[in-house]
């Protein structure tokens, strides 16, 4: 988890990426080796050890199970060479990596709210709440800094590279049958 908080925001620096390229994908193989032991535990956490009640284990494991989904799409985007989707992966998977640390702010605001609900439904709501609003925030940022176009763009282009490798493929096929 300390590598992922200390790491990622070198990866989200633009300045960085473009200036080193090699920072940026060595520092992307520790966080995507480093996030697995970190969503791993989200799950085992959210099953096994029930700690604040069945709400607040749901929460863990849903955000485990998200967790690695997300380091799983970025990093097969990332091998696709399709940047655009490996950037929200990634963006996805930081959020809800640091969802943790909104949790205790929830749950300060829940105990002045409602101060004498039961502690272990304030703690699983805390915990809905807290990776709920990262996650949430996130989304509204991806969405609010995605280039319609740029994006089309790269997809277009992405499809005029998948034809042009299919047609040399079968271009060497039919010239190996001569």
């Amino acid at each position: 988890g300390g590598l992922l908080v200390v790491l990622a925001p070198f990866q989200f620096s633009s300045h960085i990426r473009s200036r080193w390229i090699r920072f940026h994908r060595w520092s992307g193989r520790v966080i995507a080796l480093a996030a697995l032991p970190v969503g791993l535990s989200g799950l085992v956490l959210g099953a096994v050890f029930p700690f604040g009640g069945p709400l607040a284990s749901s929460a863990v494991f849903a955000a485990g199970a998200l967790f690695l989904a997300a380091v799983v799409q970025a990093f097969t985007a990332i091998r696709r060479r399709d940047v655009v989707r490996h950037r929200e992966w990634m963006i996805r998977m930081f959020s809800i990596g640091i969802g943790i640390s909104s949790v205790r702010l929830v749950g300060l605001v829940l105990l002045l709210i409602i101060p004498t609900s039961p502690l272990e439904l304030r703690t699983g709501l805390s915990f809905w709440i807290g990776f709920a609003l990262t996650f949430v925030a996130a989304e509204f940022w991806l969405r609010h800094t995605r280039s319609p176009g740029l994006t089309e763009q790269l997809r277009a282009a992405q499809q005029i590279v998948g034809r042009e490798r299919r047609a040399r493929v079968s271009q060497l096929d039919s010239s190996g049958d001569a």
